[in-house]
């Protein structure tokens, strides 16, 4: 007998899978980490690759087989510490919170991929094609033994990886998808998603919920296929009506799933994982990264300024509110505070580099406070995309050297 075996990479066993049956994941990190921290790489540099090779090892088996978070959250911390940490080795501080570096870049952060919360959105393909296959043998096999209500299904000890795998995906892909309506008898009017892009349960109206809990939107049509106004009056507010008299009815069909976003160029995970985003985070203060990632600086220059923006930098104030260093003056000779508005704006060895490139004729900007460098910058970031892009690196090279 055949316990245990491996299918296109992953393990397939009777046994519940443990972290010792993805050692080769963790093994393979190392190796490239070991080779990677010989070399001298800017923080840039080591965003990169973390991103497009070691984040993205466990992608495949996140999506086809139960990973243990445990092991993910150990390939994080391993990325964590060959960021931060310096090239002998030592502890370094992480100026920088993880969950900050994977935030999308319209969110503010650095657009670093998370295996850890892209788990559902993985598996929502897989969920997609057993609704839209009903004839494949997956589906036929599934729902002969737990139905085939993946979006609503529930895990219990006793189902296989493969139901725990579509689950996960169907309540993911609730997101992303909504009904279209045919004999409505398969819609919820409270529960599922049938009115633009979110169930009526999340909708901030005034309804009868006590009368249309439990009422599918079947009871809402006539027998001609048209919407029942008179029905709807009395249960929902005069401007729901209006919306779902807008609507479309299929006549004498059947009520199926489709995608929000038809056409948007998207797969299916990620329009899941957009989704996602869009409820996990307010887009409040992102007013600086879009201008700057217009001017398409280098990647360490990009992450500086990022910083920057953060308040991540070790600059000799920096470290002295946290009784590292004792002496909080800038080490070029300007007899002032080291601080970020010094930085980018006071040094004495920046503002000498840029009186000499006004000299030669290439017109850069002046400033007098942090705030005007960060409104002046924005504002020719659109015109003159050139200039702010040699400002940017004279800040970065003058803190540098």
């Amino acid at each position: 007998m055949v316990k245990a075996m491996k299918y296109l990479g992953i393990k397939i066993t009777l046994n519940r899978v443990k972290i010792a049956d993805f050692q080769d994941i963790l093994c393979n990190v190392t190796d490239k980490l070991n080779a990677w921290s010989k070399k001298s790489l800017s923080l840039g540099g080591k965003l990169v690759l973390i991103d497009s090779s070691l984040l993205s090892m466990p992608i495949f088996l996140v999506t086809h087989s139960i990973v243990p978070k445990r092991l993910l959250f150990e390939l994080e911390k391993l990325c964590r510490s060959f960021l931060w940490h310096k090239k002998d080795e030592s502890k370094g501080m992480h100026y920088v919170a993880w969950k900050e570096i994977c935030k999308p870049r319209c969110y503010g952060g650095l657009g670093v991929h998370s295996p850890l919360d892209r788990i559902g959105a993985l598996r929502s393909k897989l969920a997609w094609n057993f609704i839209q296959k009903p004839q494949s043998l997956l589906h036929r096999v599934m729902a002969a033994r737990y139905g085939n209500d993946v979006m609503n299904g529930v895990h219990r000890k006793i189902n296989s990886t493969a139901w725990k795998i579509l689950v996960d995906g169907g309540k993911c892909l609730k997101m992303a998808v909504r009904w279209s309506i045919g004999k409505g008898d398969k819609v919820n009017v409270l529960n599922d998603t049938w009115i633009l892009d979110r169930c009526l349960n999340r909708w901030p109206t005034f309804i009868d919920c006590n009368a249309l809990d439990g009422v599918y939107v079947q009871q809402f049509i006539l027998s001609n296929g048209l919407w029942d106004y008179k029905k709807l009056q009395n249960f929902f507010h005069p401007d729901l009506v209006h919306l779902i008299s807008q609507v479309h009815i299929v006549f004498e069909g059947e009520d199926h799933l489709e995608l929000m976003k038809k056409c948007s160029g998207k797969t299916v995970s990620a329009l899941v994982y957009e989704q996602i985003l869009i409820n996990r985070f307010n887009m409040e203060d992102m007013d600086f990264f879009p201008w700057l990632q217009k001017l398409k600086l280098k990647k360490k220059v990009e992450v500086f300024w990022w910083r920057l923006w953060k308040a991540a930098i070790p600059t000799n104030l920096f470290l002295k509110n946290r009784n590292i260093a004792s002496d909080d003056s800038c080490p070029r000779g300007c007899n002032e505070c080291e601080s970020y508005e010094h930085i980018m704006v006071h040094c004495k060895h920046m503002t000498e580099v840029i009186a000499k490139m006004v000299e030669w004729g290439i017109p850069i900007p002046v400033y007098n406070s942090l705030d005007s460098c960060l409104q002046g910058l924005k504002s020719i970031a659109q015109e003159k995309s050139g200039i702010a892009q040699i400002y940017c690196n004279i800040v970065y090279h003058s803190w540098k050297n």
